[in-house]
């Protein structure tokens, strides 16, 4: 398949000397650059890594008004206090 890519001028400098030094084909040199960093380790597969996974909801989950909310943090930190001994 052809494509084209927009590269900076020393990044495709670079990759034509290493090219030449391993006595390849640009395209074969890139397309195995491509291939050894899409099957690193850690690297993503599909999804957005830097987001946790999410739990469907079932129906709709129940909302709070703010003073409701305000109402829950502010017991939290009352608690959390309490338990470093404040």
């Amino acid at each position: 398949m052809r494509t084209t890519l927009d590269l900076p001028d020393e990044l495709y400098r670079e990759l034509k000397r290493r090219a030449a030094e391993e006595g390849l084909p640009l395209k074969e040199l890139v397309a195995g650059l491509l291939r050894q960093a899409l099957s690193a380790s850690g690297a993503p597969r599909r999804g957005r890594p830097d987001r946790p996974p999410v739990a469907p909801l079932e129906g709709r989950a129940p909302l709070m008004e703010k003073e409701e909310l305000e109402e829950v943090a502010h017991g939290e930190l009352e608690r959390h206090a309490r338990s470093l001994g404040h």
